[in-house]
């Protein structure tokens, strides 16, 4: 808050922090962190089949804002990078994003970032780096772009840190 920072910034910012983490994931890939990776999906799957998606749905709270099944998914990417300073960037940018504007621009488009995840994932589970950076690259790009149509106010506002 002190320095300014944007929304745009936010997303710029993940735009460019997560693909690389993708790509370190594939190559980094162990069984623990293949195991949390599939369970992950397998939480959206459940979410898409058994959550009934509202755009009147409260901000959540900051507990539930983390293991929310789309930030779920890229804080275990994060994880799998094996950084824990990446990792750290990562997860907090990811956060902020979920708390600010998440939450309430992904509803409508749940079954395509679950797809997107799914390719993501198989990506890193197959020891593919480059494919997982460029499918990540794509998500982030789609991210960015529906950020931009949704919410062409806010790109400039001072991210409020709370």
């Amino acid at each position: 808050h002190a320095v300014g920072a944007t929304l745009n910034d936010l997303v710029e910012a993940r735009a460019h922090l997560e693909p690389l983490m993708a790509r370190l994931a594939a190559e980094r890939l162990t069984d623990e962190s293949a195991e949390a990776l599939r369970h992950a999906l397998a939480r959206e799957q459940t979410a898409l089949e058994t959550e009934a998606p509202t755009v009147e749905s409260p901000p959540l709270p900051a507990d539930d804002a983390v293991n929310w099944w789309p930030a779920l998914f890229h804080r275990i990417v994060a994880e799998m990078s094996g950084n824990r300073v990446m990792s750290l960037f990562g997860q907090s940018v990811v956060d902020i994003y979920v708390e600010r504007i998440s939450m309430v621009s992904a509803v409508d488009r749940r079954s395509q970032i679950h797809s997107a995840h799914e390719g993501v994932a198989r990506a890193i589970l197959a020891g593919q780096p480059q494919k997982a950076e460029r499918l990540m690259r794509d998500h982030m790009d789609e991210v960015a772009a529906s950020f931009s149509v949704r919410f062409p106010g806010l790109a400039d506002e001072i991210i409020d840190w709370r």
